[in-house]
C-alpha cells in the first residue's frame, strides 16, 4: 500500500482547517450572516439556486466564455510575442501601443464593450481576450529573445532552416516562459469575464452575483408604521424645465402614468415589455413581476390620485430636513411641488 505524500496530506490538512474556521469562525466572532454567511448556509443556498436560479447554466455560460476568451487571447498571444520577438524591428515600431494598452485598467473596457455588442456573451470573451493576451505575449516574447545565440548557430552549421531553426530551437525554448503565462492568464480570464457579467450581463455568474433575490437575499417587506410616511416616488424637474418647456415635463409625466397604470392593469404583461425593452433584465420576467406587483401593492394603492403630491405628506419631509439639520431654513410648501400635469379625471382611474 503506497503511503500518500507529505505535502499533499499537508494540502488536505488546511483544506480542512480553512472549512472548519469558515463554519464556525463567524459565529465565535459574532459576525452577522450578511457579512459572512456560515459555510453550511452557502452550500444550502448553492442548492437552493441549482433549482430556482438556473446556476448549472449560467456556470456553462461563464465556462464556456472563460475557455474561448483564456483559447483566443493565448493563441492571438502566441502568435504576436513570436512575430515580435523574431522581428526586432516590428518590436521597437509597436511596442510604444502595446505598452499603453498594456498599462490601461482591462475592465474599464467593459463598459464600452457592452455598448458596442450588446448583452451578450461577446463583451465578456473579448475582456478575457484583452486580459489574457498580455501575460502571454509578454514571456512568449522574453523568451524568444533570449534563446542561447549558440543553439541557433549550432543548427544553422547543420544547414537548417529558418522555420527548423524556430520548430527546434526557439519555439521549445520559450515553452517553459510560454504556460508561466498560461498559468497567470486562466485566473485573469476568469476574472475578465466576471467583471464583464457584473457590468453587463443578463446570464452568467457575475449576472447572479447582482440578482439579489436569486443570489440568496431574502428581501424583508418592512410594515408602512414602521417607515417614514412620506417615502414616495417623484419625477424632478426644474422651475425653468416647468416655465419653458411644459410640454415636454407633461409628457414624461403622461407616459410615467401610463406606465403606473399598465403596470395595476396587468404586471404579468408590463414585466414581458419592460424585459424586451431593457435587454439586462431578458429572463428575469418572474423578478420584474413580483417586484410590480409589490408596487401595486404597497405604493399605487395607497394614493388617492395616481401620481398625485401629498402636500401633507411632503410637509412632514419638510419638517424632518428641518429637525435633523439637513437644511437650515424651511421651505415654502407651494415651491417644492406642483401638480398641475397631473389630469386627476385620468389619474383616478
Amino acid at each position: 500500500m503506497r503511503s500518500l505524500n507529505p505535502s499533499m496530506l499537508g494540502s488536505v490538512a488546511l483544506l480542512i482547517l480553512f472549512l472548519l474556521a469558515w463554519q464556525f469562525g463567524p459565529g465565535l466572532l459574532g459576525m452577522p450572516e450578511f457579512v459572512m454567511p456560515k459555510l453550511s448556509r452557502v452550500a444550502q443556498e448553492t442548492v437552493s439556486m441549482w433549482g430556482t436560479s438556473g446556476l448549472l447554466k449560467h456556470t456553462l455560460i461563464t465556462a464556456f466564455e472563460i475557455i474561448v476568451g483564456f483559447g483566443l487571447g493565448a493563441l492571438l498571444g502566441v502568435m504576436i510575442g513570436v512575430s515580435l520577438g523574431l522581428s526586432p524591428s516590428a518590436e521597437a515600431m509597436l511596442s510604444p501601443y502595446i505598452l499603453a494598452l498594456q498599462i490601461a485598467p482591462k475592465v474599464a473596457f467593459a463598459p464600452l464593450f457592452v455598448m458596442w455588442l450588446g448583452y451578450t456573451i461577446y463583451p465578456k470573451i473579448l475582456i478575457a481576450i484583452l486580459i489574457v493576451f498580455f501575460p502571454v505575449m509578454i514571456n512568449v516574447l522574453s523568451a524568444i529573445r533570449t534563446v542561447d545565440p549558440d543553439m541557433i548557430n549550432l543548427v544553422r552549421t547543420m544547414n537548417a532552416s529558418r522555420w527548423q531553426i524556430f520548430r527546434l530551437v526557439e519555439f521549445p525554448s520559450a515553452m517553459a516562459a510560454l504556460f508561466s503565462g498560461l498559468r497567470i492568464a486562466s485566473t485573469l480570464a476568469v476574472i475578465g469575464v466576471t467583471v464583464g457579467e457584473l457590468v453587463g450581463g443578463n446570464q452568467g455568474l457575475g449576472f447572479l452575483l447582482v440578482d439579489a433575490e436569486d443570489a440568496g437575499v431574502n428581501v424583508k417587506m418592512i410594515p408602512q408604521d414602521q417607515v417614514f410616511e412620506s417615502m414616495a416616488q417623484a419625477i424632478l424637474a426644474s422651475d425653468d424645465a416647468i416655465k419653458n418647456h411644459p410640454d415636454v415635463v407633461r409628457g414624461v409625466v403622461q407616459a410615467t402614468l401610463q406606465g403606473m397604470r399598465d403596470i395595476i392593469q396587468d404586471p404579468h404583461a408590463a414585466a414581458a415589455t419592460f424585459a424586451k425593452a431593457v435587454p439586462a433584465y431578458a429572463g428575469k420576467e418572474a423578478e420584474l413581476e413580483r417586484t410590480f406587483k409589490l408596487y401595486v401593492d404597497n405604493v399605487y394603492a395607497h394614493q388617492a390620485v395616481l401620481g398625485q403630491i401629498d402636500a401633507g405628506r411632503l410637509d412632514k419631509v419638510r419638517q424632518f430636513y428641518v429637525s435633523e439639520g439637513i437644511v437650515s431654513k424651511e421651505p415654502k410648501l407651494d415651491d417644492l411641488y406642483t401638480n398641475q400635469f397631473i389630469d386627476t379625471t385620468t389619474a383616478a382611474k
